[in-house]
């Protein structure tokens, strides 16, 4: 495991600190070796996640460190950041893909060391960092996906089981709508030749690590998280509607800007497309992913729009054909 240092906790969550600079939350179940008043405890390997074809890259350097990891594209560049690291020269071992390049830049203030992984595509198509002694891997998509039917789409129908959402105008709950449009969206995919992996199936409340866990295994190419928003008891809800995307990554942003793109040419205004977002299940960066909040339930404008069946069957296939010109844009020539 790697070591960190614990700060605190809240609910089922510690707070975590590395090189006393970078700051961040973990699920307890991913922390082991806890004791009452430590300095330091270290954090479990995550679960694998399932690639079909990836390539890799072996990095020998002096120890296990802390690190953080971010992603570029056109060119796709995978960038990893060893937090609190005593410079002492790396050794590359091991390179499935000789048309990657590697290049670091090592900081001595403030000990920190980054290695830029430069692949031959426009897209991050999902990568995972792992560390074995001294040694840490990149391991990473193969190749991007070039058509629809060449593609596995996760679907989570947001929130289910006690766990309601938004209520809507008329008084719908955001969980049933989730599912309805989920359902509706997986019917568009399959008809364009995709493949379709549902996270809940029913009125369940799955937690965020058991989503996680359910992706890992299905091992899929794009993540779409959906949901219906809503406004705060104290705002008119008449006043605020349209449609957002949300993402983590900023190798996602193109996803989110075709499918928001798409969604508003049913009518829907425009709430924004925003980076950043960190709900657990958005920030792998094992797939792209995206949270569609679809429109407003607390709006009775949005909600009549959410509410019919065949106007949930317009924002499935607009969703499907953004992830269509996603693909497009991700498979066309690097500028």
């Amino acid at each position: 495991g790697t070591e960190i240092t614990i700060t605190g906790k809240k609910g089922k969550y510690y707070r975590f600190s590395i090189s006393g600079k970078e700051n961040g939350w973990i699920p307890e179940e991913y922390v082991t070796d806890f004791h009452a008043n430590p300095e330091f405890s270290f954090v479990s390997p995550e679960p694998k996640y399932k690639y079909e074809y990836a390539d890799t890259i072996k990095i020998k350097i002096n120890a296990p460190t802390p690190f953080i990891t971010y992603q570029g594209i056109n060119p796709a560049v995978i960038v990893v950041k060893l937090v609190g690291y005593e410079f002492a020269g790396y050794e590359i071992i091991y390179k499935s893909d000789e048309k990657a390049e590697v290049s670091h830049l090592y900081n001595s203030k403030e000990k920190t060391l980054e290695f830029f992984l430069t692949l031959t595509e426009r897209q991050v198509w999902g990568y995972s960092v792992e560390f074995s002694d001294s040694i840490f891997s990149i391991i990473y998509k193969k190749k991007g996906i070039p058509l629809i039917n060449n593609c596995t789409v996760i679907l989570d129908a947001g929130h289910g089981g006690n766990n309601i959402g938004a209520l809507g105008a008329s008084g719908a709950l955001e969980k049933d709508v989730n599912y309805q449009l989920v359902s509706k969206i997986k019917e568009s995919l399959v008809d364009y030749g995709a493949k379709v992996i549902q996270l809940r199936n029913g009125d369940e409340n799955l937690s965020n690590p058991e989503k996680i866990k359910k992706v890992f295994e299905t091992g899929g190419d794009i993540l779409l998280s959906i949901h219906c928003n809503s406004v705060a008891l104290n705002v008119d809800p008449h006043r605020v509607r349209g449609t957002a995307v949300y993402y983590h990554h900023s190798s996602n942003r193109q996803l989110a800007e075709f499918i928001h793109k798409k969604i508003v040419e049913l009518g829907f205004n425009s709430f924004g497309i925003f980076e950043g977002f960190n709900l657990s299940v958005n920030s792998m960066t094992e797939l792209p992913a995206v949270l569609i909040e679809t429109a407003f339930l607390s709006n009775p404008y949005d909600e009549v729009k959410l509410l019919d069946p065949a106007y949930q069957e317009k924002i499935a296939d607009k969703i499907t054909e953004g992830i269509i010109n996603f693909l497009k844009w991700s498979n066309s020539e690097i500028k």
